[in-house]
């Protein structure tokens, strides 16, 4: 109930109320400064802020968030490497690589990202009562206990006035004097005139049946007065005063705490009797006179003297008398008699106000937002309770160090390095220079997921190297090759064969294929076009079309395809692909991934193709889980009946603080697209995108919600004995992880050979990813699990995965069968 209820209300409520403090500080300032002088203006200027407060729930909101909250539990893990396609490859497939997904450079021919995940603490924090859940609650009822009492009040008031009409006496005597006075406000709502014992001065019952209430004394009153009471009185209902008050008094209720608002609801009563005097005085009654009449009445002791225990004048909050030093200081005032002007836009004016305010105020975001999520290793090393098994995990790496050698593995001194973090909505690096031994050593950016290294020397083919910091797999030190140099001259056209002059051309990955045989072999370099962007490197991986749509990259080596982006002089993206496809087996292979090549010594044909792209939206019903600044991606899918899909370039991007995000650059084909951040499989998840198709010159609209899920627990144990291992790391596929190229998420045993995932109700399919050396998968799948996740259900045990221990060995378990 705390979760479902409790707190989205009170988020709700803190946001509507800070928003709404907003405007009406704002309104308060320019009273207390420079008030307007005709009561009119102040009630229509108060009225806008009050209708803006309603309408900042219902206003988009745009702006960053101003209130920050971090999600509980662990911090999802990232985990990726250099694997063989037999390791990365989830049984019953064998996907390709998509570049949406930059992965580290591997020397094999298909090669796979593990992507972000975690383990989880589960759904044990969400159904205890911890301090900060008991104070939710405390708040809760400090809100409801007070709100409670004044519906109450409120309530008994309204059974008060409907007591006041049953025992009310119908005066006829006055029936003309109520005529003129309706008349000259051009009243045309039906009302009455009656007198009752317990009433001391006039008051107005409005509703369906509006009733004037006047003292038992009214047939002494000077007519002089009668008529000015009338008037008063009336104008209420000519202004439609009632229904208003009516909703002031609703408001009151949930806003009871709010300083602000009732400054806002004593003011609009305060205008209100101002306004309602000057049409008196206006149509003829004599202000001195009509002081008198105030100071008489506000000498009497209450509007409704307590005379029996049904009757508690406290239960109306309209009843009181706190506007009469400010109505005679009026009255007093030489302008009085000139009434504050009517308008035929009297109703559109303030409305047309309030929407203006909501929108502008109401985009300001108060609710809580994701923070940069804290270091992964940090947080694993005071994690409690089953995660204390993952502290011993290696810190990920303070420096990197590395190596450049040329092609016949020689230091290369003086070799250029850039290296940054190439994490989304992060920039910058670092230029090194290698010593004579090849070396050099970097300093790791604080709180870095993925790095990007590039290297070169002038003469030299360039080489760059890209890894996720926090995978197991990651390396402090590497190796990277400078090759021989053959520059990539070619010429862009359009699809009329005219040349595109002035289009703008970016590398995003490069392919290195070769034949062995009837074996076709491609490694990739992924560019880190975030870390390589404004270095001295750049040049290498980004060129201008010239005249005649000439184009040339330098430091290339012989027979790399490239994967190429271009933004043409209108500003659109395009693809880059073959005018006609290559003859060689390994260059048509590089050609259908999405790679162009040119052979050196030739100027090759390229063409501009339209590329495809996707719009959508993350959106989120849950409490203290935002959408802004997630990071969405995209895997190709693979149809074992079709023929392999193109790769996709497309960068990861990042939702705008509504959710929204926009992927260019995409290819023919169709992809899965996911969304990732703080709290993902730990207080939230989603169901991917499945399957979107991509045409070129083309938008597709997607959208992605994040939900609370089923948490999903198992185990993996030895088989026979059943004893639990830890350090397995087990891959899930499912609504939120379709099979695809790279979408692979995994989760790692802990002492006690748990797993934990936050999945959508469906089917998901698990599998060993990685065990511990010297335990082996059993034969024949049996080291998976099919199960369909139920719907609804807050958590759900999975079938343990059992393992073939050390003591056994493969030998022994075919002996066994």
């Amino acid at each position: 109930m705390t979760d479902q209820w409790v707190v989205p209300w009170l988020l709700l409520l803190g946001g509507w109320s800070l928003r709404w403090a907003f405007i009406l500080a704002a309104t308060a300032g320019w009273f207390a400064v420079r008030p307007p002088r005709r009561p009119n203006t102040c009630y229509r200027v108060c009225l806008a802020a009050l209708g803006a407060g309603l309408l900042l729930p219902l206003t988009p909101q745009w702006g960053a968030g101003l209130l920050t909250s971090q999600a509980s539990g662990i911090v999802p893990r990232l985990v990726s490497g250099r694997v063989s396609s037999s390791e990365a490859t989830p049984p019953g497939g064998g996907p390709l690589p998509t570049a949406s997904t930059p992965r580290s450079h591997a020397s094999i021919s298909t090669e796979s990202r593990f992507d972000r995940t975690g383990n989880l603490t589960g759904m044990t924090a969400m159904g205890s009562m911890d301090p900060k859940r008991v104070a939710i609650l405390a708040v809760g009822v400090l809100w409801a206990f007070p709100s409670l009492v004044m519906a109450i009040r409120l309530i008994g008031g309204w059974r008060m006035l409907a007591r006041l009409r049953r025992d009310a006496t119908e005066l006829t005597g006055s029936s003309g004097l109520l005529g003129e006075c309706r008349a000259a406000l051009a009243l045309e709502r039906p009302v009455r005139l009656a007198a009752h014992p317990l009433v001391a001065t006039p008051v107005i019952l409005g509703g369906l049946r509006p009733l004037v209430l006047v003292p038992e004394d009214w047939a002494q009153w000077p007519d002089s007065r009668r008529r000015a009471c009338l008037l008063h009185e009336l104008c209420h209902l000519a202004r439609l005063d009632d229904m208003v008050k009516l909703a002031q008094e609703l408001i009151r209720i949930p806003f009871f705490f709010h300083p602000l608002v009732a400054w806002l609801l004593i003011r609009l009563d305060r205008e209100r009797e101002l306004i309602c005097d000057e049409a008196a005085v206006a149509h003829g009654c004599d202000p001195v006179d009509y002081v008198r009449l105030l100071v008489e009445l506000a000498r009497r002791r209450s509007r409704l003297p307590r005379t029996s225990p049904g009757l508690r004048p406290g239960w109306l909050p309209f009843l009181d008398r706190r506007t009469v030093r400010a109505r005679i200081e009026r009255l007093l005032e030489g302008d009085a008699r000139t009434p504050s002007p009517a308008s035929s836009g009297r109703p559109i004016a303030p409305g047309a106000l309030a929407v203006l305010v909501a929108v502008a105020v109401g985009g300001i975001r108060v609710s809580a937002r994701p923070v940069p999520e804290p270091d992964p290793v940090e947080y694993l090393a005071t994690a409690p309770g089953p995660l204390a098994a993952d502290a011993d995990e290696p810190a990920r790496p303070k420096e990197l160090r590395g190596i450049v050698v040329d092609s016949e593995d020689r230091p290369v001194e003086g070799a250029t390095v850039v290296a940054g973090c190439a994490d989304p909505g992060r920039s910058g690096h670092q230029v090194l220079a290698t010593d004579a031994q090849g070396r050099f050593t970097w300093k790791v950016p604080e709180r870095s997921e993925m790095v990007g290294v590039f290297a070169h020397k002038s003469g030299m083919s360039a080489a760059t190297w890209l890894d996720w910091m926090g995978s197991p797999t990651a390396r402090p030190e590497q190796r990277l090759k400078l090759g021989k140099s053959e520059p990539f001259e070619a010429v862009l056209l359009n699809g009329q064969g005219g040349p595109i002059v002035g289009a703008k051309l970016r590398i995003k990955m490069v392919a290195h294929s070769f034949a062995s045989g009837n074996t076709v072999t491609t490694w990739y370099e992924h560019v880190a076009g975030r870390v390589v962007e404004g270095s001295v490197l750049e040049p290498l991986y980004a060129a201008t079309t010239g005249p005649g749509g000439s184009l040339r990259f330098d430091g290339v080596a012989p027979g790399s395809g490239l994967a190429i982006h271009a933004i043409g002089p209108d500003g659109r993206t395009f693809l880059v692909r073959h005018g006609t496809e290559p003859a060689e087996s390994a260059r048509q292979g590089m050609a259908r991934q999405g790679f162009v090549d040119s052979p050196p010594g030739s100027r090759t044909k390229l063409v501009a193709v339209p590329s495809a792209r996707i719009t959508g939206r993350v959106v989120s019903k849950l409490p203290r889980v935002g959408v802004a600044g997630l990071v969405i991606t995209q895997g190709v899918c693979h149809f074992p009946e079709r023929p392999p899909s193109p790769l996709q370039f497309a960068d990861e991007v990042r939702t705008d603080a509504e959710g929204r995000f926009v992927l260019d650059g995409l290819d023919e084909g169709a992809v899965n697209v996911y969304v990732h951040g703080a709290g993902e499989n730990e207080t939230w998840t989603y169901r991917a995108a499945k399957e979107v198709r991509l045409t070129p010159g083309s938008t597709s609209e997607v959208k992605l919600e994040l939900i609370r899920g089923v948490e999903v627990e198992g185990m993996v144990v030895e088989q026979g004995t059943g004893r639990p291992i830890d350090k397995v790391e087990v891959g899930v596929i499912g609504p939120h992880r379709p099979r695809s190229g790279s979408a692979v998420m995994s989760a790692t045993t802990d002492g006690r050979g748990r797993y934990r995932y936050r999945q959508p109700a469906g089917e998901t399919y698990l599998y060993v990813m990685g065990h511990p050396d010297g335990y082996d998968s059993l034969p024949d799948g049996r080291s998976t699990r099919t199960l369909v996740v139920p719907e609804g259900a807050p958590q759900f045990k999975a079938p343990s995965i059992e393992l073939i221990p050390p003591a056994r060995g493969t030998g022994q378990e075919e002996a066994a069968e």
